[in-house]
C-alpha cells in the first residue's frame, strides 16, 4: 500500500502522527434482539486508529471482522486516514 496522508493535527498542529493498531482483544457486544435473549456476541477486534503523540488526540477506531467490521487491516487503515483528515470546515 503506498504511504498514506495524515492532515495535521487540528489541534496542536503537528504532522508527525501515527495510525495505531490496538492488538487483538476480545469484545462483547450486543445487536438486534440480544437483550432479550439473554445473551451476548463475542468477538475478536482489532482496531486501528490514527493518533497525535504530541497531544493525544485520536481519531475513531475501526476494526477488522465481526458483523460490522472490515475485511482486513489496510481497509481499516484506509478509513481510519480517511475519518481522521475529514473536517468540518472542509466542505
Amino acid at each position: 500500500m503506498d504511504q498514506i496522508k495524515l492532515n495535521p493535527c487540528p489541534f496542536c498542529g503537528k504532522n508527525d502522527l501515527q495510525i495505531l493498531n490496538t492488538g487483538d482483544h476480545m469484545s462483547w457486544s450486543c445487536h438486534f434482539d440480544c437483550d432479550k435473549q439473554k445473551r451476548n456476541i463475542a468477538k475478536m477486534e482489532h482496531e486501528w486508529f490514527v493518533n497525535c503523540p504530541d497531544c493525544g488526540t485520536c481519531g475513531p477506531c475501526f476494526y477488522v471482522g465481526g458483523e460490522f467490521g472490515e475485511p482486513n487491516d489496510e481497509v481499516c487503515k484506509i478509513k481510519a486516514a480517511e475519518a481522521w483528515n475529514r473536517r468540518a470546515d472542509n466542505g
